[in-house]
């Protein structure tokens, strides 16, 4: 997958970072982007039926890396959110929606 980043400035150019290989490009069903306090998340349903979730690393890596993955769900995702539980405490809840309905994963 590609995302772009945007800046507001005038004079500021894109830049696009690369995230994953082609292969998984092509079994990418729905992605999402999330900002939670000072971090950003990158959440990937796929074909197969599995979630990725990667974080952004600042400086010096500059890229998405794996948070977690869950590979073995029973429910094959279809859309994916990743919200706050309590910003005080940090939790996070992985929301995914299936052909049956929707589902949570805390983190």
């Amino acid at each position: 997958a590609v995302v772009s980043t945007q800046s507001t400035g005038a004079k500021s150019g894109q830049s696009f970072i690369s995230v994953g290989t082609p292969n998984e490009l092509e079994q990418c069903v729905h992605f999402k982007l999330t900002n939670f306090n000072e971090y950003r998340f990158l959440v990937i349903a796929l074909k197969d039926g599995a979630i990725e979730v990667y974080a952004w690393a600042q400086r010096p890596y500059q890229k998405f890396m794996v948070y977690k993955s869950f590979a073995s769900l029973q429910h094959k995702p279809q859309l994916v959110d990743l919200m706050a539980n309590d910003p005080e405490d940090r939790k996070l809840t992985l929301v995914y929606a299936s052909n049956t309905g929707f589902h949570g994963i805390d983190m």
